[in-house]
């Protein structure tokens, strides 16, 4: 809490937490998923087609679209989409961290990760990622020509049947 909160209750994370069930009605503890600024309604479906329930929250404070998919093993922070802004033709944006989280028991084999066309990639996961274990990937926009960019990071692993992906925005000016 900052001093000029100083008598105001202190913020509380926002997000989604998801208690998986135990197949007795009983359910697993809370695993908390942070995102957005202010999550108004979520819905649950599969958005992928994998055959696994993913969630989409409506952040309408933050103005946007969130989609958590069902993973399994992997979880990423930040959750929300990457913007970069607006970014001057020709020049490279700031990197920008994503944190991947290995939360299963078992390790994470990445057989493959690539960013759209504009944006470019670098990261430390390396082709395998321990049980519990997190790595960092680094992106950055840089525009080719004056327009709003729309584009991913693709990583494919044996953590899903579908490829996993980052969600990037930027204009170009």
């Amino acid at each position: 809490m900052s001093t000029s909160d100083a008598g105001s209750p202190p913020q509380q994370p926002v997000g989604v937490n998801v208690l998986n069930g135990n197949g007795d009605g009983t359910f697993q503890p809370a695993v908390f998923y942070p995102a957005g600024k202010q999550i108004n309604f979520v819905a649950a479906a599969d958005f992928n087609g994998d055959g696994k329930p993913d969630l989409l929250l409506v952040d309408i404070l933050g103005h946007t679209v969130i989609t958590l998919l069902n993973t399994g093993v992997v979880s990423f922070s930040p959750t929300a989409p990457l913007n970069f802004g607006d970014q001057r033709v020709g020049s490279t944006s700031k990197a920008q961290i994503i944190t991947l989280t290995n939360t299963g028991r078992a390790e994470l084999k990445v057989k493959s990760m690539k960013a759209s066309a504009e944006f470019g990639l670098t990261s430390s996961c390396g082709s395998t990622v321990a049980a519990g274990a997190n790595c960092t990937i680094s992106a950055t926009f840089s525009p080719t020509k004056k327009a709003a960019a729309l584009g991913t990071i693709s990583i494919i692993d044996n953590a899903s049947s579908k490829p996993q992906v980052i969600e990037l925005l930027g204009t170009g000016t």
